[in-house]
């Protein structure tokens, strides 16, 4: 679809111009059939005038969305991602930022994937003046837990941010992060702790260490099984951002009460079996004699989880599909 605006050449621009004029007319007068199809064709519309496209039916799309379908809304944000990423002279970002506060789920998270894709896009003056503003509304808790969310995913995108330096995200962002993994809601805390690599890469080794490891360290020891396992998925991909002693002193101790406190028959167990040799990979360097025998003794407790010996010495085996897919992982 990205390929879709090049230029046109004056002979078939004159050629399509009555089309413009018919588009005007059937989205002040047509079905909505007819104007999904016109929202499907601003692409080609953009080539043949820019000018008139931008100025003529693109305001009348614009105040069509706030009662439009689900299926108008959608179709709107994919083309809208086209036209932004393309960064023509057109403010849609508006329109971008009001799908997202969307009550209906289905076209908030099209609005949303608009919005994730296009940051990269977007100016540095831009990024300040609206998208951290729209952060801390977002991660506030009179927000819907989608909104919260949506703020949590926002924030991962924003980290990374060639525009934005890490005095930056210390100072604008790092306030929601340290927010957003307190929040009184399982799934934020869980979404939020997912993007701290994201902060992390953005904010630099040095920052790392007092500014975000203690948070995520919060999060891997929440009582929640959820947010534990967003931990364990999060581990690998932040290590490159953690100090040889934080790694001695702090994560492996973290790593194996991880360990200890699930039970085979938790999802989390079988989210460690599939990062085990990964997390490995990382802590070997920094482990000692005990810490490899105590490694090495948990990769067998789970590698044999489901087997159980009864009495006459039978062997079953269980068959659940966590603890199936926890023994597979071991096998790789």
């Amino acid at each position: 679809m990205e390929n879709q605006i090049d230029e046109i050449s004056p002979e078939d621009k004159y050629t399509h111009l009555p089309d413009l004029f018919l588009y005007n007319w059937l989205f002040r007068k047509g079905d909505d059939i007819q104007k999904l199809s016109i929202i499907q064709a601003l692409p080609q519309l953009v080539r043949i005038d820019q000018h008139a496209t931008f100025s003529r039916i693109v305001p009348k799309i614009q105040q069509e969305l706030p009662k439009a379908s689900s299926e108008f809304q959608v179709t709107t944000s994919q083309i809208f991602r086209v036209l932004i990423e393309k960064e023509l002279p057109v403010n849609l970002l508006g329109a971008v930022i009001q799908g997202v506060d969307s009550r209906d789920p289905v076209v908030s998270a099209a609005w949303m994937d608009t919005l994730l894709s296009v940051i990269p896009t977007l100016s540095e003056s831009v990024i300040k003046n609206e998208i951290i503003p729209l952060i801390s509304i977002k991660s506030q808790l009179t927000q819907p837990v989608i909104q919260r969310v949506a703020g949590c995913r926002i924030i991962g995108k924003l980290a990374i941010h060639k525009a934005l330096k890490a005095t930056d995200i210390k100072k604008d962002i790092l306030p929601y992060v340290h927010s957003l993994s307190q929040d009184c809601s399982v799934e934020v805390r869980a979404v939020m702790c997912m993007q701290l690599p994201a902060v992390a890469e953005g904010m630099g080794i040095g920052i790392v260490k007092t500014q975000l490891l203690p948070c995520f360290v919060e999060l891997a020891s929440d009582n929640t099984p959820l947010v534990r396992e967003a931990a364990v998925l999060t581990l690998v991909n932040l290590f490159p951002y953690i100090e040889k002693d934080l790694i001695e002193n702090t994560i492996i101790p973290l790593i194996k009460k991880l360990c200890e406190k699930c039970i085979p028959e938790d999802n989390i167990a079988s989210i460690i079996a599939s990062q085990y040799g990964a997390i490995l990979d990382h802590i070997t360097p920094y482990l000692s004699n005990d810490d490899k025998t105590w490694f090495l003794s948990y990769y067998k407790i789970l590698a044999r989880t489901g087997f159980e010996t009864r009495p006459g010495g039978m062997q079953t085996v269980d068959a659940s599909k966590v603890i199936i897919y926890c023994r597979s992982c071991y096998t790789r």
